[in-house]
């Protein structure tokens, strides 16, 4: 018993999914997006943003999403792969898109520097190693 919590002690804290809520704004999205709405989803992670160069960050995702049906098939479900709480204030989701065809990978940075959550940052791709560290799932790539 000693052993397992040393090691715990060790390995320090850890959040899971399950554990972690997900920020409004990434819920939000999801939810779009599963539902055959990815523009509604743009809209969700983006409304926030207000720089002028928001605006083709903006414009760039919402057409990259218009393509990610015609490149992995329409987005049926999703699954979290982990939420990890960086601080109190700042979260990064990985999620696994369960697209028709192939899957897609997605990351948000969620940031809450008052009372309500803002995503500062959007990355999918249907190449995993291009989304999720290897320090989660390892590498996909050659010699792995």
């Amino acid at each position: 018993m000693r052993f397992i919590l040393i090691l715990t002690l060790i390995a320090g804290p850890t959040h899971s999914a399950a554990q972690v809520e997900l920020p409004s704004p990434v819920q939000r999205g999801l939810n779009a997006l599963r539902e055959g709405r990815p523009d509604s989803a743009v809209i969700e992670w983006t409304k926030t943003w207000t720089s002028p160069d928001d605006n083709q960050k903006r414009a760039q995702l919402a057409a990259s999403l218009q393509g990610l049906a015609q490149i992995a098939g329409a987005v049926r479900g999703y699954d979290i792969v982990r939420v990890i709480e960086l601080t109190p204030h700042l979260r990064r989701v990985y999620v696994l898109l369960l697209c028709e065809v192939q899957p897609a990978y997605l990351m948000l940075v969620a940031y809450q520097p008052a009372s309500q959550w803002r995503v500062t940052a959007v990355n999918w791709n249907t190449d995993a190693d291009k989304v999720l560290p290897p320090s989660l799932v390892g590498s996909e790539g050659p010699g792995s």
